[in-house]
């Protein structure tokens, strides 16, 4: 828990541990609330501005009074976009390899006895490796981490037959 001293206004100072503020005090449990607030003591609340932790890098910014609450910011940075591509290309390699797992006994099967793969299922793999290469080509050319969030967002991977 964070909290905030408000004076003249403005953040003044903020701190984890209450005995910066009240150093001769202690309290039996939490502090109450209506205690903090006359001695202008705030909870610091966040705000919802950070972005999703898989494509950016979110660290705090600074603690603003917004409508008298002290609020902390956040800054968001872009992961490296090249690394980002590798990383979600090999995902989505990764999904489409787990999905193909579960029928390449049909493929084994046709290559030791010649039994015919059932058309839905080689219809299936085919649209596994479709949806995997339209993917892989999406992230390629994304332009940034939003790019391929969006790409991720639209998977449409095929019903497991």
């Amino acid at each position: 828990m964070l909290y905030a001293k408000i004076e003249n206004g403005s953040v003044r100072t903020t701190t984890s541990d209450l005995k910066v503020f009240f150093p001769n005090t202690s309290f039996p449990g939490a502090a109450p609330t209506s205690f903090l607030n006359e001695n202008n003591i705030w909870e610091v609340v966040d705000e919802d501005t950070k972005k999703d932790s898989d494509y950016y890098i979110n660290s705090p910014g600074d603690i603003e009074l917004v409508s008298g609450i002290p609020t902390r910011k956040w800054n968001s940075t872009a992961r490296p976009l090249d690394e980002m591509k590798a990383t979600k290309i090999s995902d989505v390699k990764d999904r489409a390899n787990i999905n193909l797992k579960r029928t390449d006994w049909y493929v084994v099967r046709k290559s030791e006895t010649d039994l015919a793969i059932p058309s839905a299922t080689a219809t299936y793999r085919a649209a596994v490796r479709t949806e995997c290469a339209r993917l892989e080509t999406a992230i390629t050319n994304a332009s940034d981490v939003d790019g391929i969030a969006s790409v991720m967002a639209a998977q449409n991977w095929p019903e497991e037959v």
